[in-house]
């Protein structure tokens, strides 16, 4: 009885005080990033899934021991087992839970911890495939749209050489064909410089030479072929910048267009 006021206890304490807690941390997400879709994220990571498997198998263990109901069968061999199914499955259940918890907790740090969340979405980019990469493309993206408007010099200088290789990883692709990025990739860039124009003491001026400057659509080094869908987004993204009268972007567009005609 005494072990099972343990277990009991455990259940207990995740459920009146942990459960809640975290889950109002979890809540503040969409005003720490402005994303519904980290929102998404978070909520298919496996600890967390797992962790509330076990929170609910936890508590229906504790009602399934309290009806101590007798063994359905016997066999000679599992006595003990079948005789203390109950207590053993209560058990197996808040040692899982426990387990989970903790992982539950470590993965909402990463989430919680900007620097460390940045890292970890970039991680996944790069291992997933197919349709996973665009998810994961599109999180840093929303990161990089609430950097630009918190001022984040940090966040965005790593957000900005992330996507210089992944466009750059693009373009080596497509060898001898005109580049077509995903679309992702196009609004990334288009949204980014709309975010730079309503900010009036814009302190990014490396990010609007990428942006505005065509160097993610470009690229520096080799003579990639443009696609009209390519062509299309160049003339939007210089398109807002006049709409905004922001000089200083077009001028930026046409000495790295110049560079790259030349």
């Amino acid at each position: 009885m005494e072990i099972v006021s343990i277990y009991v206890s455990f259940i207990v304490a995740i459920l009146a005080i942990a459960f809640p807690i975290l889950f109002q941390v979890v809540s503040r997400f969409d005003e720490k990033y402005s994303s519904t879709l980290i929102i998404e994220l978070f909520y298919k990571e496996s600890p967390r899934k797992f962790f509330t498997f076990f929170l609910i198998s936890s508590l229906a263990s504790i009602l399934l021991w309290a009806l101590q109901l007798p063994p359905l069968v016997q066999f000679n061999k599992l006595d003990y087992l079948i005789n203390n199914s109950a207590f053993l499955l209560l058990a197996i259940n808040t040692i899982l839970l426990v387990i989970f918890f903790f992982l539950f907790v470590w993965k909402i740090l990463v989430y919680y911890t900007p620097t460390k969340f940045l890292k970890y979405l970039i991680s996944k980019h790069i291992n997933s495939k197919n349709n996973e990469t665009q998810i994961y493309f599109k999180a840093i993206s929303d990161i990089l749209f609430h950097s630009i408007k918190q001022q984040n010099e940090t966040m965005v200088k790593t957000i900005a050489d992330f996507m210089y290789s992944a466009f750059q990883r693009v373009r080596e692709s497509g060898k001898d064909k005109p580049i077509e990025y995903p679309i992702s990739y196009y609004e990334v860039i288009y949204k980014s410089i709309e975010e730079q124009c309503t900010i009036n003491n814009n302190k990014l001026k490396f990010l609007k030479h990428r942006t505005s400057g065509s160097i993610w659509l470009l690229g520096e080094f080799r003579n990639n072929l443009i696609s009209e869908t390519t062509y299309d987004w160049i003339w939007r993204n210089i398109q807002i910048a006049i709409n905004y009268k922001k000089d200083d972007m077009v001028m930026s567009h046409w000495k790295n267009a110049h560079q790259f005609i030349s």
